[in-house]
C-alpha cells in the first residue's frame, strides 16, 4: 500500500523549481521509496474533471495525456512507499465535488491500493501574489493591475481539500523565502519530504523566471494595448516574434518591476485580512499571522512604467510590423541580437 502526496501549488509558489528539483532527482528519491511522478499540466486535469462532471467526451488531447498519467501510475512497484505528483493549479479551480472526482480517478489509475492522501501546498502573501501574476500575464500579453478586485482565497481553497482529505490530510507551508535555507523553495519541501536539501536541491543551472523591470513591463503594457486598439485577430502570444520579443526582454531588462502604490496594498489586503487571520488560528499553531502586514516597501505613489511615452509608442508601432513578420525573419534579427551583445 502506497501514500499519494500531491504537491498543489498554488500559482507563483516556486512549483518550477519543485518540479526541476524532482525530475532531477527521481532515481536517488526512488531509492528512498518516493516515487516522483511526471509533473502533470493541471489545467489538462481541470478539463478532464470539467468534461466528466458535465459527462462531456473527452477529446483525443486529453485522452492521450490521460493514458500518459495512467502509465507513469502504473510503473509502480512494492518499494514505492509515496507516489508524488506535482501540480501547479490543482489548488485553485477545483470545488469538492471536482476534487473528489479528480482523487478517483487517480485511484483508478494506481495499480496498487492507496492506503493515504495528503496534499501540500504553499501560501504566498496575496499582495506578491497578485503582482507577480500581472507580471506573468503581461508576458502573455494580457493587462492586469496588480491588487485591485478580489484577492485569492486560501480559505476556500483549504476548505475545498480537508472537505475530502480531512483535516489532517492538507498540509499548508507558508512561502517565506526568509525563513528558508539558502532562500530555496526546494529546501523547505525537503523538509516536508524527510530528505536532506543536498539530496533534493537543483545540480544544473538555475531555475530562472525573472521579473521584468519597468522599462520591459511599459513596453508590453502599451504593446497590447495598441494592439487592442487596432483590433488584432490575434492574442499576442500566438504572434511569431513573441516569444522571442519576451527573450530578449528577459536577457537585456530583468529587474523589479511595476509595484502598486502602498495605499493601494493596504486597501487590497484589509479586504482579505480578517481571512488570513482564520487561516493562521486554523492551521498553524505558532500564533503569528499568517503574513507580514509591513508594507513599507511599497511606494507612497505607483511609479510610471515609462518615461518617454512618445518614444515608447513609436517603439511599439515598429514592434507590431515586426511580430507580425514570418519567424524566420523575426529569428534573425533576434540573432543580430544576440551578435551585437556585449559590443
Amino acid at each position: 500500500m502506497a501514500r499519494l502526496l500531491l504537491h498543489i501549488g498554488p500559482m507563483k509558489t516556486g512549483s518550477t523549481a519543485i518540479q526541476t528539483a524532482l525530475g532531477e532527482n527521481r532515481k536517488v528519491l526512488r531509492q528512498r521509496g518516493i516515487l516522483a511522478l511526471q509533473p502533470c499540466n493541471s489545467s489538462f486535469l481541470h478539463g478532464v474533471v470539467g468534461n466528466l462532471l458535465k459527462q462531456r467526451p473527452l477529446s483525443p488531447l486529453q485522452e492521450q495525456k490521460l493514458a500518459r498519467l495512467r502509465q507513469d501510475l502504473a510503473n509502480t512497484r512494492a518499494g514505492d512507499q509515496t507516489l508524488l505528483l506535482s501540480g501547479e493549479l490543482l489548488g485553485q479551480g477545483l470545488d469538492q465535488q471536482g476534487i473528489e472526482l479528480l482523487i478517483e480517478l487517480l485511484r483508478q489509475a494506481c495499480p496498487q491500493p492507496i492506503e493515504e492522501i495528503q496534499a501540500v501546498c504553499y501560501l504566498r502573501s496575496q499582495d506578491e501574489l497578485s503582482i507577480s501574476l500581472a507580471s506573468t500575464k503581461l508576458r502573455s500579453g494580457r493587462i492586469s493591475r496588480p491588487c485591485h478586485g478580489k484577492p485569492f482565497s486560501y480559505a476556500a481553497m483549504l476548505k475545498a481539500w480537508a472537505q475530502v482529505l480531512g483535516r489532517q490530510g492538507v498540509h499548508p507551508r507558508r512561502y517565506d523565502r526568509s525563513n528558508w535555507e539558502a532562500g530555496d523553495v526546494v529546501a523547505d519541501f525537503a523538509s516536508f519530504l524527510g530528505v536532506t536539501y543536498e539530496l533534493l536541491r537543483i545540480r544544473s543551472q538555475q531555475v530562472r523566471n525573472p521579473s521584468l523591470n519597468l522599462q520591459a513591463q511599459g513596453l508590453l503594457e502599451r504593446l497590447a494595448l495598441a494592439m487592442r486598439e487596432r483590433h488584432a485577430p490575434q492574442n499576442p502570444e500566438d504572434l511569431p516574434g513573441w516569444s522571442l520579443l519576451i527573450r530578449c526582454l528577459d536577457s537585456d531588462y530583468s529587474g523589479p518591476g511595476m509595484l502598486p502604490s502602498r495605499h493601494q496594498v493596504e486597501r487590497f489586503m484589509s479586504s482579505i485580512q480578517a481571512e488570513n487571520e482564520a487561516v493562521a488560528r486554523e492551521w498553524f499553531d505558532d500564533g503569528q499571522p499568517l503574513f507580514s502586514n509591513d508594507y513599507s516597501r511599497y511606494p507612497m505613489e505607483t511609479l510610471p512604467a515609462a518615461k518617454d511615452v512618445a518614444m515608447l509608442d513609436a517603439a511599439v508601432t515598429s514592434l507590431i510590423a515586426l511580430l507580425h513578420e514570418p519567424l524566420a525573419h523575426v529569428a534573425r534579427c533576434g540573432q543580430g541580437h544576440e551578435d551585437g551583445k556585449g559590443s
